[in-house]
Formats: C-alpha cells, structure tokens, sequence
C-alpha cells in the first residue's frame, strides 16, 4: 500500500470526525447521518464528472449545494425533534439513504458502485 494513500484516508477519516464533533460536540444532539451526506456527496461527484463531463472543482461546488439542500431537508422534518427521536431519524435518513444507493443499479451501479470515474 502506498504510503500517500494512508495518509489521504487517515486525512479523510480526520474530516469526518471533525463533522461528527461539530454536531454532536457543539448542538449536543447525536447524529448518525454525517455518513449519508458522506456518501450522497461521493455520488453527485461522481455522477456528474463521469455523465456530464464536468471538471473535479466545478463538481465539488455542485456537491457542495447538494449537500446543502439536502441538509435543510433533513433539517426541516427534524428541527423539532429531541434526544432520542432526534437519534432515531438521523438513522432512518441514513437507511433511506443507504438504501436508496445502494438499489438504484441504473444510476449508483447498486452494490458494484460507479465505474468509469475520471481521474
């Protein structure tokens, strides 16, 4: 294994930790989603570099939006939601989510994933 590719997933698990600290660590409400606007970013980005032709910055603006509206979405059905509710619908959007990728084979590839992605 390549010794940039440890450090890129070690920098990668780092972010991700970090999200999950900004909203456990300062809301004080325990979310299991971050890994649903995880993986429908990676999905967006690949999707529109390999269908569309785009470059890699101008996909990460897109997925950035993506996630964005896809945040206030969840945000809106959870805005009243406590504690253990609260728990619960993160991971019921993560399900759905999950779910979602992982059987739709005519866009996401279902368990096979995307191929053909740029570099």
């Amino acid at each position: 294994m390549n010794w940039l590719h440890i450090l890129f997933m070690c920098e990668l698990y780092i972010i991700l930790a970090l999200s999950a600290n900004l909203v456990s660590g300062y809301t004080g409400l325990l979310s299991f989603a971050n890994a649903a606007f995880y993986g429908a970013g990676a999905y967006v980005t690949a999707l529109f570099m390999r269908d569309f032709g785009f470059s890699f910055w101008s996909v990460l603006i897109i997925s950035m939006l993506f996630n964005v509206c896809l945040s206030l979405f969840v945000t809106y059905f959870s805005i009243k939601l406590k504690e253990l509710n609260f728990i619960i619908a993160t991971i019921a959007f993560q399900i759905i989510v999950f779910g979602v990728l992982y059987n739709w084979e005519g866009v996401t590839g279902g368990s096979y994933g995307v191929s053909e992605i740029p570099n």
